[in-house]
């Protein structure tokens, strides 16, 4: 699994001002949910791709490389509501522009008057406590990822198959009538066949021979 370096991490949080990127289309108001605090052993935050990270996923551009897609431009930090809702319940409207824009709004504000994390060491904390969570669940996602795959490929083969098969049962027989000749008739229609041509036809009875029987 190809991964996002923990100083790529370490730069979206020092710009994030420590709080979600997320900023509603309808009414404009950004997510004000904190990323992480000292006193917490795990973080709030989820390292989103602004593209997606695999084939599937909510606006995957296939022509990027995989250094390309886990680069620091490509991902943004949101909370776990927010990432839901751009991935998964309204990926066609948090396209690659909105998602971007928000990135870039999220880090001037930061810049200019939220600026949280105040030593490397704090940052360093989060960072690694955002790639233990970040990995393990990554690498769920692809072994789900790769069942899901493997289903739907077996699914394709059997439907392939079952379309073959009924093809072949719509044919139309053939009529062999042809090669087969004439039906031949068995040992008592044999039996039963007219032999008046070898027999001939019945004699008749002379008159006067009836006449001295009858007598």
């Amino acid at each position: 699994m190809s991964g996002v370096r923990a100083t790529v991490i370490k730069t979206l949080f020092a710009f994030s001002g420590n709080v979600c990127a997320f900023i509603d289309i309808d009414t404009k108001r950004g997510c004000e949910e904190p990323l992480t605090n000292p006193t917490w052993q795990s973080v709030n935050a989820r390292v989103c791709h602004i593209r997606g990270r695999r084939r599937g996923s909510a606006r995957y551009d296939p022509n990027m490389t995989a250094e390309e897609r886990n680069g620091f431009e490509n991902l943004i930090l949101l909370c776990p509501t927010h990432h839901v809702r751009i991935d998964d319940l309204e990926p066609e409207r948090y396209t690659i522009e909105v998602l971007q824009d928000m990135k870039e709004r999220c880090a001037q504000t930061a810049e200019s008057v939220r600026k949280y994390f105040k030593t490397e060491a704090e940052l360093d904390r989060v960072t690694g406590l955002t790639l233990k969570r970040m990995q393990a669940e990554w690498a769920f996602e692809d072994q789900l990822g790769g069942e899901i795959e493997v289903e739907a490929q077996a699914a394709s083969a059997i439907a392939v198959a079952g379309t073959a098969r009924a093809s072949v049962e719509d044919e139309p027989k053939a009529d062999d009538s042809a090669t087969r000749g004439p039906v031949s008739r068995g040992v008592s229609d044999e039996a039963k066949a007219d032999d008046s041509a070898t027999r001939g036809p019945l004699p008749r009875r002379d008159p006067d021979e009836a006449n001295l029987e009858d007598s």
